[in-house]
């Protein structure tokens, strides 16, 4: 439904979508002209697992900070470039099979890592996979609600995955606040 969407004007033409995932591949043809801005919140944990950022940093704002991983090495790796292509994707040359446009065409890519590798053995992931703290979704949250005058951003996007989930009590959740602040802020946040 969405060529009947694009042509009623809901294209997404200034405003961003920031995906909280594994980050985004800039290279990709896909994306590389809608990525504008990029952080990345990873936690150390010890040694069970240990930040994804550029040198190991638990931060970074730099543009490249949120260059998704590469799946051979890290199981997990390249959902956030997916999860970010189906967003807002824009394909600057269309093959067979193809799909030339993400939902929001002309809207623009806020790509925010909040993974952290977990190592081999760990209680999180026997084989070593991407986990994900709350302390670094709500650090990146808080990062769009920051740029919000800058990059009006309509939706936030967080392509992870919880082990459980209690609907009863949402409002306990640590994210709860900060997506409060963002829903006062007209800026949805929508969890897969």
């Amino acid at each position: 439904g969405m060529p009947v969407a694009w042509s009623a004007g809901a294209t997404g033409a200034g405003f961003h979508v920031a995906v909280l995932d594994t980050g985004a591949r800039r290279t990709h043809e896909f994306l590389s002209s809608r990525i504008v801005s990029a952080a990345c919140y990873s936690t150390s944990s010890g040694s069970t697992s240990f930040s994804l950022c550029p040198g190991g940093a638990s931060s970074s704002t730099d543009i490249g900070s949120a260059n998704d991983c590469d799946n051979s090495t890290i199981a997990g790796c390249g959902h956030g470039t997916h999860t970010s292509g189906i967003a807002a994707g824009f394909n600057t040359n269309v093959q067979a099979g193809e799909p030339q446009n993400g939902m929001a065409r002309a809207a623009r890519l806020f790509a925010v890592n909040v993974m952290s590798r977990a190592l081999p053995g760990s209680a999180a992931c026997a084989e070593g996979c991407l986990v994900s703290f709350a302390s670094s979704q709500i650090l990146g949250l808080e990062a769009v609600y920051a740029r919000r005058a800058k990059l009006p951003v309509a939706a936030v996007a967080l392509g992870l995955a919880e082990r459980s989930t209690d609907a009863d009590n949402c409002g306990l959740d640590p994210r709860a606040p900060i997506i409060g602040r963002l829903r006062n802020a007209s800026i949805a946040t929508v969890v897969a």
